[in-house]
């Protein structure tokens, strides 16, 4: 194997949301992983915890609309 790859979509971001207590749109979903994509350390990667605080972010978002 020469190169591996790992795959976040807008359902892992909506059901990480509903564990929370929250829904997202499909926006909002889409919004969260370019956030996640354009912010993380490549160190630390994306995992369920960072996906969780771009949520967050997200939703707080809405108030300042």
């Amino acid at each position: 194997m020469d190169s591996i790859s790992i795959s976040w979509d807008i359902d892992d971001v909506r059901e990480e949301a509903r564990r929370k207590g929250q829904e997202l749109t499909l926006d909002e979903a889409r919004e969260t992983l370019r956030l996640a994509k354009k912010n993380h350390d490549a160190y630390e990667g994306i995992n369920w915890e960072f996906l969780s605080i771009w949520i967050d972010f997200v939703i707080n978002m809405r108030g300042e609309k």
